[in-house]
């Protein structure tokens, strides 16, 4: 039991030193390439980052609102609705605001179209909407 935790930690230390390894390099391209390699992987890390701890708010939030209304989703088909709707919510977020505040800036940068966002929102509603039902 001891030499698992003792394990865990080991390989948790030898993680993040070879995080500090990789950031501490990547920190100092040199090259045009390196630089556009290294916001792209920023860029990545801040989406990871941005999706898991929102959508975990957000899944929060809408596990106490069906609480509230005395309906559950956890662990039924509905959940999965739900966490659907979240994530599309989130891509809507991210493409129309977030990724014009990151570290990469390039030509491809577009909002989606007024039409697409609305179909996208209207189906996350419709999802939300759905999810106490399947069970």
């Amino acid at each position: 039991m001891l030499a698992d935790g003792i394990t865990i930690l080991i390989s948790i230390h030898v993680s993040v030193i070879c995080i500090e390894g990789l950031i501490e390099v990547s920190f100092q391209p040199t090259s045009y390439s390196e630089r556009i390699k290294m916001k792209i992987l920023l860029e990545l890390f801040r989406i990871l980052f941005l999706f898991l701890i929102l959508g975990a708010l957000l899944g929060g939030a809408m596990n106490l609102v069906y609480a509230a209304l005395g309906m559950k989703v956890e662990g039924t088909n509905g959940g999965w609705l739900v966490s659907s709707a979240i994530l599309i919510f989130l891509f809507i977020f991210y493409k129309n605001k977030f990724q014009f505040t990151g570290f990469y800036r390039g030509e491809g940068n577009v909002k989606l179209s007024r039409g697409l966002t609305v179909l996208l929102v209207s189906g996350s509603v419709i999802l939300v909407v759905l999810a106490p039902f399947l069970q």
